[in-house]
């Protein structure tokens, strides 16, 4: 099911009918709202991460009509809790950072200029905490990098007559993998890439200012 989404989303990007040419680049810096992500665990019940503000920017190079390559860098700042059947304990704090290079493609040039985007990267987990005990027992908590996906919808609002600066708002999902594996396999008929694993999903919602690089 998840591969499935990811393949039809990055689908979508690659069909939808475009008719003007980007040509500009854009520099973007925006805050947000993120929730989401929760794990299953066979020892400690289910590690959910706790809604929190997070930061992003955002530089966007244009590749073609109405289509932008992307570098996302998003941070935030969040606590990591343990959850089950009449117990919530925290257990330490976790700042998340995450790197994606996306493809967006706008749906129709002007002022106003609804969005898709789709991309992959990386995701890097780092909890204040080197350790944690839990009912006795002590677990050590390492910093990790999982893959990640992004996936998400939103809006360009371009402002004034010159169209330098504008308003961008927009929702996303990365969902990062964990007890993952991956597979490449080379041969005559071409080659393929499998990629399987339990995610974390996290979602935001941010809004920010775009800025056009010269042009």
């Amino acid at each position: 099911m998840f591969r499935s989404v990811i393949l039809l989303a990055l689908v979508a990007l690659i069909l939808l009918p475009t008719t003007a040419l980007a040509t500009t680049p854009e520099l973007g810096a925006a805050w947000g709202w993120s929730w989401g992500g929760s794990a299953d665990t066979r020892n400690l019940g289910r590690l959910r991460l706790d809604p929190a503000q997070d930061l992003s920017g955002v530089l966007s190079i244009p590749v073609g009509r109405l289509n932008w390559g992307e570098l996302h860098y998003t941070w935030r700042s969040t606590a990591m809790t343990r959850d089950g059947a009449g117990f919530h304990q925290s257990l330490t704090d976790l700042s998340i950072h995450t790197i994606q290079l996306a493809g967006l493609r706008s749906l129709r040039p002007g002022p106003v200029q609804p969005f898709l985007m789709g991309g992959i990267g990386t995701t890097y987990f780092s909890p204040s905490e080197s350790f944690v005990d839990i009912e006795g027992d002590r677990y050590n908590l390492d910093s990790t990098w999982r893959l990640s996906f992004l996936l998400g919808v939103g809006a360009k609002v371009w402002l004034g007559e010159a169209e330098k600066v504008g308003l961008r708002v927009q929702l996303r999902t990365m969902p990062a993998l964990y007890n993952s594996s991956t597979g490449i396999w080379f041969g005559t008929g071409g080659s393929s890439v499998s990629i399987s694993g339990n995610a974390i999903w996290q979602w935001d919602v941010t809004a920010g200012l775009s800025v056009k690089l010269g042009g």
